[in-house]
């Protein structure tokens, strides 16, 4: 009995432990790894408050951030999973990928550009300038009509402060 009380009480230390850490880590907000495609480094993801807080605050490095929103009946929703090219002055693409969450993160070179966001045929296209230097935000928005298409790609909580 003795050793029994004694290995409860190693269990819930570990468990205690366990928790802690578990809450630490959230807390510390990690960012999801960087990729570059064609020279052009980015990161893609906020699943989570915890990790679109730090993507927030990481977004400063990087000359544009763009947010996928998808406005649901009661309250407006992460969206993932969204096609986006994105063309220089020329026309030319120069950043092609599908984003792995509702946060993209792209650092971009100085110049003028159009961003071209596709999510289940649904398409926004927009155009941004980048200043040597400076950040831009970007939030695209897709109608309802979408998202009650496509629930199971929408994130059921509503956008963390």
């Amino acid at each position: 009995m003795h050793g029994t009380i004694h290995s409860r009480i190693r269990i819930a230390s570990g468990l205690a432990g366990l928790i802690f850490c578990s809450a630490a880590a959230a807390t510390s907000g990690v960012l999801p790894p960087s990729h570059e495609q064609n020279g052009i480094w980015y990161v893609s993801g906020g699943y989570g408050c915890h990790e679109a807080a730090a993507m927030r605050k990481a977004a400063a490095g990087f000359p544009l951030s763009i947010s996928f929103y998808a406005q649901g009946v009661e309250r407006r929703l992460y969206l993932a999973k969204v096609h986006v090219a994105i063309r220089d002055a020329a026309d030319a693409v120069v950043f092609d990928v599908e984003a792995e969450g509702p946060i993209l993160l792209v650092r971009l070179p100085a110049g003028r550009y159009r961003v071209d966001a596709d999510y289940k045929g649904e398409h926004r296209s927009t155009a941004v300038d980048i200043d040597a230097g400076a950040h831009r935000q970007l939030a695209i928005t897709l109608h309802d009509e979408a998202v009650a298409e496509t629930q199971a790609s929408v994130h059921e909580r509503e956008l963390c402060a």
